[in-house]
């Protein structure tokens, strides 16, 4: 089984070992932008399930979720298949983080550890895969608007970490001003989070995500492996 890395701020590393964090959304690259009629992108939400128009012999039909099928064409069905980067329902990634190596041999986290004494700070797409302490197992994968989100999904984000809160402006969407971070509802959070982030274009353009679920292994991806031979 092939496992695949994935990056996570230390706010975010936090909520993951906190156990308040089982999703993540991660916008779709590559998604074509037509919009006129003729080039239409009909199916953004098919994504595996059975369209009777479709050749029952297709491939790409009843394969679940972990597709993004979209029919490009409303003449000729031509067709053009995203498949998620980060795996599918089983497959594991082994969590990147912000790190320093100790000296002797041994690892410190800056979401986590004592680093001042540290030289050296090594961002998390240097992270190598054995330094890596927490492994996902993915348990469903959506397509979705990230606009859609829900209260309970954005929750499971993970947007009450408490240190998230620093550099936080959360407005009440009528306008009426500012609500302290710990009243906030889930969806604002969610889109100051994803603004702080990503930007204000971003979140206006409301692209395609990947939306992941996930259970958390507080183990070393070769350790999960290990035990699933086992």
């Amino acid at each position: 089984m092939r496992a695949r890395p994935i990056l996570f701020s230390s706010p975010m590393i936090r909520a993951l070992l906190a156990g308040t964090k089982t999703q993540t959304r991660r916008a779709i690259k590559g998604v074509p932008s037509w919009d006129h009629y003729g080039r239409d992108i009909m199916d953004w939400g098919l994504s595996g399930i059975h369209q009777e128009t479709y050749d029952p012999s297709d491939p790409i039909e009843g394969t679940d979720r972990w597709h993004l099928d979209v029919q490009t064409d409303v003449d000729d069905h031509s067709r053009r298949v995203i498949r998620c980067p980060y795996g599918q329902p089983g497959d594991l990634l082994y969590v990147r983080e912000t790190w320093a190596s100790d000296g002797q041999g041994g690892v410190r986290y800056y979401a986590t550890d004592d680093v001042h004494d540290l030289r050296r700070k090594r961002v998390s797409i240097h992270m190598p895969r054995w330094a890596s302490r927490l492994t996902l197992e993915i348990t469903d994968v959506r397509v979705e608007r990230l606009q859609d989100i829900s209260e309970a999904d954005a929750e499971a984000e993970g947007v009450r970490e408490p240190s998230l809160g620093d550099g936080l402006t959360v407005f009440a969407q009528n306008g009426g001003g500012f609500i302290p971070r710990a009243d906030a509802p889930p969806l604002l959070l969610w889109e100051a989070l994803w603004r702080r982030i990503n930007g204000d274009e971003s979140w206006s353009a409301n692209p395609w995500c990947w939306a992941l679920s996930f259970k958390v292994h507080r183990a070393n991806v070769d350790q999960v492996l290990a035990e699933r031979a086992a």
